[in-house]
């Protein structure tokens, strides 16, 4: 696992890189799920979750649709006490932005937080089932907020549908069928 110096003045180094890095450095170690730990350079005290937590903010702040922000965050701290807050912050870590996880990512996740102690072995199986109802609810709720703004933005656009197309067409075949006898008894 890679080690993270934070210096007093938020500065961060790669001990293994021996380079200070960013933001953005620490964004493309997630992308490519490279495993690291941020440590205060005095003290050694870990530091990951705050600095995670701030890149976190920074990504939330970054982006133009507030509303979705604001519903995905009361869903996060709707969760207290109905799920061990601990998986839901590897779980965000672990995929960030992704909600859909594997049974083997769940079992990886609550495996690793036996192993600090965090869960204990005998809640194994109810924390595994846990997670993976939370991701799929996660994923049907993050599925509806999409099509619904899918529609809300199609409706603003004003374009033409699927369905006003066919209902605009049978009025057409209509009009033309009036046509049609008028002409006929015209003669």
């Amino acid at each position: 696992m890679k080690t993270i110096k934070r210096y007093p003045n938020r500065l961060l180094y790669d001990t293994v890189l021996s380079r200070f890095i960013s933001g953005p450095n620490l964004r493309e170690y997630i992308h490519r799920n490279e495993s690291f730990r941020i440590v205060d350079s005095k003290s050694g005290e870990d530091m990951t979750v705050p600095v995670l937590g701030q890149l976190f903010i920074e990504e939330l702040s970054s982006s133009n649709n507030k509303h979705s922000i604001i519903e995905t965050l009361r869903g996060f701290i709707a969760l207290r006490g109905e799920m061990n807050m601990d998986i839901l912050k590897k779980t965000v870590l672990a995929s960030i932005g992704v909600f859909e996880i594997t049974k083997s990512k769940a079992e990886e996740i609550v495996d690793t937080l036996i192993k600090e102690g965090e869960i204990a072995k005998t809640k194994r199986s109810e924390a595994i089932l846990e997670l993976l109802d939370k991701a799929e609810n996660s994923t049907r709720d993050l599925k509806e907020r999409i099509s619904k703004d899918v529609e809300v933005t199609i409706e603003n656009l004003k374009v033409a549908r699927k369905k006003d197309l066919e209902e605009l067409n049978r009025k057409v075949d209509d009009l033309a069928e009036q046509v049609r006898k008028i002409v006929d008894k015209l003669g």
